[in-house]
């Protein structure tokens, strides 16, 4: 009898189809606006200002920072110089330093805050400068399909006229 073997066909990738990709010569006016509007949109919901954890945490900071540094330090100096009044040298240092420590995270509180603020604020305005770049490219070539437009409809008493 015949030998029926089978043989094993290779998955070869399918060739690659024709470009479909619309040039922005091939848009529609309608298709243009439809863009415009969106990029607008997402213009609009853009929030180029400091997240509102920042100005928290900036603010905590401003607050902290000079009013612990002063104390803290203050406190820890009494205790270094034996200025306290009955109360142990040591735990006034130790006090003053904790304190101090506190004004020490509020400076650190600013300058996190104070980067990280600068840093959402700047990528949002990129982000939406590019958007505008893109709506303003967009808006530039619906007016030259408008501007440039041939299927323009005779007035009807011109076709009126031509008939006769």
């Amino acid at each position: 009898m015949g030998d029926h073997t089978l043989l094993a066909q290779a998955d070869l990738p399918a060739p690659p189809l024709p470009s479909t990709e619309v040039t922005s010569s091939a848009h529609t006016p309608q298709q243009l606006q439809l863009r415009i509007d969106e990029l607008n949109r997402e213009i609009r919901s853009i929030d180029v200002n400091w997240p509102t954890h920042l100005l928290i945490i900036g603010y905590a900071g401003y607050v902290l920072a000079p009013t612990c540094l002063l104390f803290g330090g203050g406190i820890a100096l009494m205790g270094l110089l034996g200025l306290s009044n009955g109360v142990g040298s040591a735990a006034l240092v130790a006090v003053g330093a904790a304190v101090f420590l506190v004004g020490v995270a509020g400076v650190a509180a600013i300058v996190y805050a104070w980067t990280t603020g600068n840093a959402i604020q700047q990528e949002a305005r990129r982000r939406r400068d590019a958007l505008i770049r893109e709506r303003e490219a967009a808006e530039a070539e619906l007016r030259a399909l408008r501007s440039s437009r041939t299927d323009f409809a005779p007035p009807g008493a011109l076709v009126t006229l031509l008939t006769f």
